[in-house]
């Protein structure tokens, strides 16, 4: 679990970096654009870094602090539970956002003449498939349930995506 936990945050310090390289690779398509991908990836990874908060609550509460004396073993474990329920919603925010990037980005490789043109269309439609999943889960959750495998399939596009740029 704290390994999980490190390397989302490790995930997190990296993609810092990366957007910036996206930034200066795609801003000869469309600068104005490639600002816009920017911005999505930093509030989605801001949203992400406060998230993980939810994350780590449960080691806190299920911990051996003396202050969690206070409260009953059920109730730590309840107030674990629910930091953990929230986490999956909160990463469904953090998730809408990656959807608008992908949208973008799905734009700018498509609008590029230095990437192949069938992985814009492929990231385009993950970004819509993300969004129906972030969004069937607020108005739905057995929907957004549904729809998560789904993202499996349009990981294509990702996998896609970084083949291309480790070949590039």
């Amino acid at each position: 679990y704290r390994v999980g936990f490190t390397m989302e945050v490790f995930y997190l310090l990296c993609g810092v970096p990366l957007k910036l390289l996206l930034y200066r690779i795609f801003s000869v398509v469309n600068r104005n654009l490639a600002l816009v991908m920017v911005l999505f990836a930093a509030i989605g990874a801001a949203i992400q870094g406060v998230i993980l908060l939810a994350h780590y609550a449960p080691l806190v509460l299920l911990g051996k602090g003396a202050y969690l004396a206070a409260f009953t073993v059920q109730q730590r474990e309840a107030a674990a539970y629910v930091a953990l329920h929230l986490f999956d919603y909160c990463y469904m925010i953090a998730l809408a956002f990656f959807g608008c990037f992908c949208l973008i980005i799905g734009y700018l490789v498509a609008r590029s003449t230095f990437f192949p043109r069938f992985v814009g269309p492929l990231l385009a439609i993950e970004g819509v498939a993300y969004l129906v999943n972030s969004f069937g889960h607020f108005i739905s959750p057995p929907f957004g349930a549904r729809v998560f495998p789904f993202l499996l399939v349009t990981g294509v596009a990702e996998l896609s995506f970084c083949l291309t740029l480790l070949i590039a």
